[in-house]
């Protein structure tokens, strides 16, 4: 398709989502000899789910995604959320969802031409890229 289309690789993008458990522990634990095994613990299940999207020649990166389950994180008490280099959702289980995707997606691409009722992010806004409409 990219050689029937004429695409480059700055018109090819790819988004990937990914979770991050950021409080969850190793579930190997060392043992020594004279133990069966090490004592147990619970698994936190604390996580955020990030969204990454780039050009296949790296040269354009969408902002970061990140998804958690509070609408106002205390961690980000004193923090205009705007403000970040991040753009942040929030859902009740931290998980993506159509409507957190369409609206990453469609704030990221803001002056592009309606494509399928979508928009589509025009890296050729910025660049001498012949610009190719699918």
């Amino acid at each position: 398709m990219i050689e029937k289309e004429n695409l480059t690789l700055y018109q090819i993008y790819n988004a990937d989502e990914t979770d991050l458990f950021y409080r969850m522990m190793s579930s190997v634990s060392l043992t020594s000899k004279e133990e069966a095994s090490a004592p147990g613990y619970k698994k936190s299940k604390d996580q955020v789910s990030l969204l990454v999207c780039a050009n296949a020649s790296g040269t354009d990166k969408l902002p970061l995604l990140l998804i958690g389950k509070s609408k106002k994180p205390r961690s980000f008490k004193n923090i205009n959320v705007n403000s970040l280099l991040v753009k942040f959702r929030s859902q009740r289980s931290a998980w993506m969802n159509s409507e957190i995707f369409e609206k990453w997606f469609r704030d990221g691409t803001n002056n592009c031409p309606k494509i399928f009722g979508a928009q589509k992010r025009c890296y050729t806004d910025k660049s001498s890229v012949t610009q190719k409409l699918a």
